[in-house]
């Protein structure tokens, strides 16, 4: 009698599989998208600009374009993928088409409406760049031009005019899984 009231734990845990392993060592695999631009402002030295997004950060929707569109540049047609990153010159927010195509170069032309991340309808295949600095101040791109390098990995370089200055330099994205904390 007490070895089959020992064993039905044992059974319940094991017939619940991935979830043991979370409730047993409070670790979770996630998936993430996670953003590396190196970027020249205003001609000063290089700044590493960083910036993730994870599947709980946004609706499964949203974030399976949001990781379609980074990893591979195979978004939706007519939306754009918004992003943002984050380095010692401030906050950098970009838009730029969701569906990208290897060597094109979209024109640069104001800013993004908001920050965060997701796909959002786009009209036109443009970008759009903001560098919000430490004091808050805004710094949208007038003209420029985003350059698709490559979309395995998406690559992009960046060359925008901004208020009183450029903002020049390469982002790299990267999807994911990892393994995190539940807690």
């Amino acid at each position: 009698m007490h070895r089959r009231l020992i064993l039905l734990p044992i059974l319940a845990l094991a017939a619940t599989g991935c979830e043991t392993a979370r409730l047993l060592t409070d670790r979770c695999d996630e998936e993430r998208v996670e953003v590396v631009a190196d970027v020249s402002v205003d001609g000063a030295a290089t700044t590493r600009f960083t910036g993730v997004v994870t599947e709980d950060n946004l609706d499964p929707t949203q974030f399976a374009e949001v990781r379609r569109s980074l990893a591979t540049g195979t978004g939706p047609a007519g939306r754009a993928v918004v992003w943002n990153a984050t380095g010692a010159a401030g906050t950098l927010s970009v838009h730029m088409p969701a569906a990208l195509a290897e060597g094109a170069a979209y024109a640069v032309s104001g800013a993004p409406a908001g920050g965060g991340w997701g796909v959002v309808p786009a009209p036109a295949a443009q970008a759009g760049v903001l560098l919000r600095t430490g004091a808050l101040v805004d710094r949208p791109a007038a003209v420029g031009t985003l350059t698709v390098l490559s979309r395995s990995p998406v690559r992009v370089r960046v060359h925008a005019q901004l208020p009183g200055g450029a903002l020049v330099g390469d982002a790299t994205f990267t999807a994911r899984a990892a393994s995190a904390s539940c807690s």
